[in-house]
Parts: C-alpha cells; sequence; structure tokens
C-alpha cells in the first residue's frame, strides 16, 4: 500500500468513532468533542455541533489584509487575539488589538479588521446565536474591548494575561453567554463535576492540561480544542510543568454568579465550620451543579 493511501485510511480511522457518534446524536444529547492542534486554522466546533448554541473557528489572516464589513443579525460576535496585531474598526470606533486582546460585537454592529503586522496573524472567532426571545434586547448591547492587560496593572510578558479574567459576563450579554480566561498552576485543577445548564468550549493557550470528559482522557496542548456538553461529567489539571492557561466559553451565561457566590461563602464560613457544607451543598443545587467524587483526582485547586 502507497504511504498516501496508508495515512489516508489511517486518518479515516481515527476520526471516524467521532463522525459516528455525532451522527447517532439527537437534539437532546449532545457529543463531547476534542480537536487537536492545526496548523491550518479551522472549525474547532459548529452551531451544529452544540446545538445551535455557539461556533469557533480558528482563523489566520495575511498581513495587510482587511475583512469585509459585517453585521450579522442573528449571532453576537467575540474575537480573541492569538497572534500579530490587529486594527478593529466598530461603528465609529478605530481599536488596535494586539495578542491577547478580546472584542465583543453585538448583533447588527458594523465591523471589519485588519491585519496590521508583518506576519500571518491568527484569532479566535467565536459566533454565538441569540434566542428569538431576546432578539429585540440583543441590539440594545454595547462592544466590549478588554486589552492584553494583567488585572493589577502591566504585563511581564507582552500579549499574556498573567492573572486571566471575565472577558465578558452576563451583564454585558444579557445573559446569553460569558467567556472567561483562566490560568492554572502544574499539578491543580477543577473538582470534577457537570453542568445541568451550560454547555462549555475550552481552547488551551498555554501548557499541557489534561481533559476527563466522560469516559475520555484527553492530552490538550496550545491550540487543542475540547467541548464539554451540559450533563457530561468533566474536568481538567494541569499536567505541565509550567503555569497553563485556557480560555472558555460558556453557554448561557450564569456560572460567574455560582463562583461569586461561593467565594464570599468561603470567606464568611471557615470549611470546618458545621453550617459550610450545607450552605454550598444548597448553592451547588441552586446553580444546577454536580460533584462525583468518582471523578475527583488531586490536587484540587478553585476553578
Amino acid at each position: 500500500m502507497r504511504p498516501s493511501i496508508f495515512l489516508a485510511v489511517l486518518c479515516f480511522c481515527i476520526f471516524l468513532p467521532y463522525k459516528v457518534s455525532a451522527e447517532k446524536n439527537t437534539s437532546a444529547e449532545l457529543v463531547p468533542m476534542y480537536i487537536p492542534p492545526t496548523s491550518q486554522g479551522g472549525w474547532k466546533v459548529t452551531f451544529e455541533d452544540t446545538r445551535g448554541a455557539f461556533s469557533v473557528k480558528e482563523i489566520l489572516v495575511q498581513p495587510g489584509t482587511r475583512s469585509n464589513p459585517l453585521a450579522h443579525s442573528q449571532e453576537h460576535t467575540g474575537f480573541y487575539i492569538l497572534e500579530g496585531e490587529y486594527e478593529f474598526d466598530i461603528g465609529d470606533r478605530l481599536i488596535s488589538a494586539p495578542l491577547g486582546s478580546f472584542l465583543f460585537v453585538p448583533r447588527d454592529v458594523q465591523h471589519t479588521y485588519k491585519n496590521t503586522g508583518t506576519t500571518i496573524a491568527k484569532h479566535l472567532r467565536y459566533g454565538i446565536s441569540i434566542p428569538k426571545d431576546k432578539l429585540e434586547s440583543a441590539t440594545e448591547l454595547d462592544p466590549v474591548f478588554i486589552p492584553p492587560t494583567s488585572q493589577g496593572g502591566n504585563l511581564t510578558n507582552v500579549g499574556k494575561n498573567r492573572k486571566g479574567g471575565w472577558k465578558v459576563t452576563a451583564e454585558n450579554t444579557r445573559g446569553i453567554f460569558s467567556i472567561v480566561e483562566t490560568l492554572i498552576k502544574p499539578g491543580m485543577g477543577p473538582v470534577p463535576h457537570r453542568h445541568s445548564r451550560e454547555d462549555e468550549g475550552f481552547y488551551i493557550l498555554e501548557g499541557q492540561e489534561e481533559y476527563r470528559v466522560s469516559d475520555r482522557v484527553i492530552l490538550a496542548s496550545a491550540g487543542s480544542f475540547v467541548f464539554a456538553p451540559r450533563g457530561v461529567p468533566h474536568a481538567y489539571k494541569n499536567v505541565g510543568s509550567t503555569t497553563s492557561r485556557h480560555i472558555t466559553i460558556i453557554t448561557p451565561s450564569g456560572l460567574k454568579n455560582f463562583l461569586d457566590e461561593r467565594n464570599a461563602l468561603r470567606k464568611e464560613l471557615s470549611a470546618t465550620d458545621s453550617t459550610y457544607q450545607r450552605r454550598l451543598k444548597t448553592l451547588i443545587d441552586k446553580y444546577g451543579l454536580e460533584y462525583n467524587a468518582e471523578w475527583s483526582f488531586p490536587p484540587v485547586a478553585d476553578e
């Protein structure tokens, strides 16, 4: 068998299980997905994969290239700059967006972008579908630009938000979606859990992370994408020797409220307080979450 034919058959065998499981999927059940890094860009997840909630695409832009003017009527758009320097023209604003920047463009807002650097630039493009009952209020949203700066001051490494943080929240998007950048120390990761309300998509920005999604264990390096639908147990940890980073899209929004309330509870009560576990369980139930010790792997860190 010629090498080219062998490689084609091998690729088909590797990806066939993902394709078959997707075809058997119903509107009530979504399947986890893993997309390995690629130098060519392309789709990470589509609207079809997420029950129409969101899509994520990695896009490469040649130097000096400007996109055509766009204004989406049925979806919001988000941009995260992975490589290079961009210039965005949004309404009457001209925004310089270097590596690590995030930009949220609401529906019906015309926008263009241009690679202003001398090398190929790369960004993530998020498309977020707007529920029909929220279309009218979605026209009242404002664009949001988050520069690549840490919450505590200037960056020690240009383009890297060393403290991570929320890019957009429920307040910015009328509860449709949120996006957060997370840093994880070596050996750490969140408690294994599952959501009854939210779907999550993880794009690894830096480092090596191990994901447990349903019954699968995935080693995800920079440029990988992992989709964890609601109802599916999942967890991740940093299996490298340096801090790792990923950016997560969450639909619908609202998880930040849980994290804020949980942090407030931790400040109010010690974990050894007799009422702490009861109040934490009430909070977990309130947000439709479930934690399962059978999925845990130590050590454990905050989300």
